[in-house]
C-alpha cells in the first residue's frame, strides 16, 4: 500500500482442489496447502492473471515449498520470519528482511516508499482492525450476537478498502439488533489452530449445528491479525510493522509462548472477555 499497490490476498480451501494437488505433492500434505498449489498452477481464480509479483510470509516448511512451486510461474519474493522469537538476533533479522522487501517494492514500482507513506498505509489497516476488534467485542456479550459462521463471512484477512470499512461500521452500528444466539446456555467456543479459510468453513458449521457458539476464534482468520495495531510512535515506521507482525504468536515459533498473553496488547477491551 505503501508503494501505491493494491494488496490482494490469496487463499482459500475448496476440496475440489486437493486431489489434483497430490500429482505434484505428498499426499500427506496440509490439504491448504495443496488447495493454494493448484490454484496458482492452474490459473483458476482471475487475480492471479494480475499480479507483477506475489510476496509471502512463510509460516511452516511445506508453505515454503509451496512458495516454490508457484515461484515457478510468477515472480516470488519470500520474506523469511524467524521462527525462534526468543533468539537475540531474531527481531533484528526480521527488520532487516523488511528493509529488503521495501528497497525491493521501490526498484518494482519505481516509486520511493517515505516514512510518511509507511506512516499512511499504517493508519489505514489499524482503523480496519479497530473496526474488526469492535465486531469481535460484541461475542463477549453472554448472549453473543454473531455467530461464528457470520464472523468469518465479515473478515477480508488483508484489505485495506474503504468500503469495507463502512460495512464493518454498519455491522457495528447494527449489532445489538442482530443476536442470533438467543439461549445464553448454549456452550461457548474459543476456536483454536490453523487459519479457517473460505472453502473450510464446514468446521465452524459442524459446531454450531451441534448446538455450540463459536465466539472466538484465536487463528489467523480470526483475532491473530487484528489484536494488535501498529505503532505510529516510532520514529522509524518500519521497525514499528516489524515489531506488530514479530509478535504474533504463529505456531511455528519455537518456543510459542506468546500465545498464552496475547489478549493483553490491546486496549480495545478485549483482554480478559474472549476466552471461555
Amino acid at each position: 500500500m505503501a508503494a501505491g499497490a493494491v494488496p490482494v490476498c490469496l487463499c482459500g480451501g475448496s476440496e475440489e482442489k486437493i486431489a489434483p494437488a497430490e500429482k505434484d505433492l505428498p499426499a500427506g500434505l496440509c490439504p491448504l496447502i495443496k488447495s493454494h498449489t493448484v490454484i496458482s498452477a492452474r490459473r483458476q481464480i482471475r487475480s492471479w492473471r494480475w499480479p507483477i509479483s506475489l510476496w509471502r510470509k512463510p509460516p511452516v516448511t511445506e508453505k515454503k515449498k509451496m512458495y516454490e512451486l508457484m515461484g515457478l510461474r510468477k515472480e516470488m519474493y519470500i520474506l523469511e520470519l524467524p521462527q525462534k522469537p526468543d533468539d537475540p538476533h531474531a527481531k533484528e533479522h526480521w527488520l532487516w528482511e523488511l528493509r529488503k522487501f521495501r528497497d525491493f517494492l521501490q526498484q518494482k514500482f519505481k516509486k520511493e516508499i517515505t516514512p510518511n507513506d509507511l506512516r499512511s498505509a499504517i493508519e489505514i489497516m489499524n482503523q480496519e482492525r479497530r473496526l474488526r476488534r469492535q465486531i469481535a467485542r460484541m461475542n463477549t456479550q453472554s448472549v453473543p450476537v454473531w455467530s461464528g459462521r457470520q464472523l468469518l463471512n465479515f473478515k477480508s484477512i488483508i484489505s485495506g478498502i474503504r468500503d469495507d470499512f463502512e460495512e464493518y461500521q454498519r455491522l457495528f452500528e447494527n449489532g445489538n439488533k442482530a443476536s442470533v444466539h438467543k439461549n445464553p446456555s448454549k456452550v461457548r467456543i474459543l476456536l483454536t489452530g490453523v487459519p479457517t479459510v473460505h472453502g473450510a468453513e464446514k468446521v465452524v458449521d459442524i459446531i454450531e449445528n451441534a448446538g455450540g457458539a463459536v465466539v472466538c476464534m484465536e487463528n489467523c482468520t480470526g483475532l491473530k491479525p487484528i489484536i494488535e495495531d501498529v505503532s505510529l510512535n516510532s520514529s522509524d515506521p518500519l521497525e514499528s510493522i516489524a515489531e506488530k507482525y514479530f509478535h504474533l504468536p504463529c505456531s511455528v515459533m519455537t518456543q510459542n509462548s506468546q500465545r498464552h498473553g496475547f489478549t493483553a496488547k490491546t486496549g480495545d477491551g478485549l483482554s480478559g472477555g474472549l476466552y471461555y
